[in-house]
């Protein structure tokens, strides 16, 4: 597992835990805001689209992920299921409309993508709020979501 990998899953552990305590146990919003903004970023967006024809309402499902860590880089990891239209097909993946890559849909209609770098021009900075979307190579929305 590369050291990227290894801090999403421990901030996302870290995110669970917090989420099971009570509200009066939490500090501040901004006490929070600030130490992620110390230790990583996160957002988180769920992808939905549009059910395909015949195939009795099943609609393309997934999610992203992604991770920035201050001096270090960020990465995107996405997940898909049930995309039965564009099966064993290239989808391409755009956050507020620039391009970050593309996602192969396997027969099955599941697809996995990770993108990372260590720079500052590899992807986009996402916030919260931002649009993420997969389309097809002549631009037809397949599904897509806004992080949080």
């Amino acid at each position: 597992m590369n050291p990227i990998s290894r801090i999403a899953l421990a901030v996302a552990t870290a995110l669970v835990a917090l989420a099971a305590l009570p509200l009066a146990t939490l500090a501040s919003a901004a006490a929070v805001d600030a130490d992620a903004e110390a230790h990583g970023i996160v957002h988180v967006a769920d992808l939905v689209g549009p059910a395909c024809p015949n195939q009795d309402g099943v609609r393309p499902q997934g999610e992203a992920g992604y991770l920035a860590i201050p001096g270090r880089g960020a990465s995107l990891d996405i997940r898909v299921s049930q995309v039965l239209c564009h099966q064993e097909q290239r989808l391409v993946i755009t956050i507020e409309g620039r391009e970050v890559g593309a996602i192969y849909i396997e027969a099955g209609g599941r697809g996995v993508a990770h993108f990372d770098t260590t720079g500052e021009n590899g992807l986009p900075r996402v916030h919260r709020g931002a649009r993420i979307a997969l389309r097809t190579h002549d631009g037809r929305f397949v599904m897509g979501g806004v992080f949080r």
